[in-house]
């Protein structure tokens, strides 16, 4: 049984037979992105994990390195951390955040 999750990993479930006990294994598809496609992935997953940011609410596109942020967020704070969580990853160039804040 294959799942794949928001990060673009993959996991299989191996089950001896008549056995209860399993090990996952992991298949990490990074390698197989480009440099833009892994710089994507490594700022979804850091507003993923960041708490003050509605990830559901953001969207990342990257292009030679440079990250624009775009989406809608409640809170000033929620878009200076989505910023900042673009600006913390590996081989970024720059951010262009365009993120409103309603209300």
């Amino acid at each position: 049984m294959a799942s794949v999750n928001n990060s673009g990993v993959e996991y299989l479930n191996f089950e001896a037979e008549g056995s209860r006990d399993f090990e996952p294994v992991v298949l990490d598809h990074r390698q197989k992105l480009s440099r833009d496609g892994q710089i994507r992935l490594e700022v979804m997953e850091a507003l993923h994990w960041d708490l003050a940011i509605p990830a559901q609410r953001v969207t990342v596109e990257v292009e030679e390195g440079w990250v624009v942020l775009r989406g809608r967020v409640r809170r000033s704070y929620s878009r200076h951390r989505a910023e900042w969580a673009a600006r913390g990853a590996q081989s970024v160039v720059g951010v262009t955040n365009e993120i409103i804040v309603e209300g």
